[in-house]
Formats: structure tokens, C-alpha cells, sequence
């Protein structure tokens, strides 16, 4: 074993998702990788909004309802949630999008705000 540092960021989340499930996801995702010995695709060194060829070659959903059918079209991520609540979470999620869309952003800040 190295008794060297290693640091791991991931990005590709925001505020809004469940911390617990993309966990999940991230750490079977991994484990799937590992036990089939899948090799990683290369490293995106440029952000997905920039116009090189990295960027072109970058398969990121771009918005809501883009990472619902990227979650929908992943055997691997349904089967680790199970049809059920996979379901459940992305019919929750387009209502919440939908719920969401009919506001200012100064309205849902507000909303969240009062919450507590």
C-alpha cells in the first residue's frame, strides 16, 4: 500500500440531488467497474461548454430531463435502485422540474428559505 495522499473530487452533482443515492450510485458503479475490469474512458481536461474536441466528446446531460433518461436509460443504476423506486424518483423529480419551472428564481429562494 502507498502511503501517499489521494484526493477525490467529484463535480458532476449539485445541491439538488440526494447525497444518498448518488453515493450509491457512484460507489456500485465502481464496484461493477472493478469486478469487470473495465477500463476508464479518458480524462475530460476542458469543461463540457467549451468548443474543443474534448468538450464535443462529452456525453454530460445538459439539464434535467436529460439526466432523468440517462438515469432511466442505465441498466446498471435501475437495477441498483430497483424498478420501483427508480420509478418513484423520476416521476418525483419531473414533478418537482415542472413545480419548479412555474417559478422565479427569487420565488423558489424564497420558498426554501421558509421552509425551516
Amino acid at each position: 500500500s502507498s502511503s501517499e495522499a489521494t484526493n477525490l473530487e467529484y463535480k458532476l452533482m449539485d445541491s439538488t440531488c440526494n447525497i444518498y443515492l448518488a453515493l450509491a450510485g457512484i460507489l456500485f458503479a465502481g464496484m461493477e467497474g472493478i469486478s469487470q475490469k473495465m477500463k476508464l474512458r479518458p480524462m475530460m481536461i476542458n469543461s463540457p461548454d467549451s468548443n474543443d474536441d474534448d468538450s464535443k466528446n462529452a456525453s454530460l446531460p445538459t439539464n434535467l430531463e436529460e439526466s432523468l433518461q440517462c438515469l432511466l436509460n442505465d441498466p446498471l443504476l435501475c437495477e441498483l435502485l430497483g424498478e420501483k423506486l427508480s420509478t418513484s424518483y423520476v416521476a418525483v423529480k419531473r414533478a418537482e422540474g415542472k413545480y419548479a419551472g412555474q417559478k422565479s428564481l427569487l420565488q423558489e429562494i424564497e420558498e426554501i428559505i421558509n421552509r425551516g
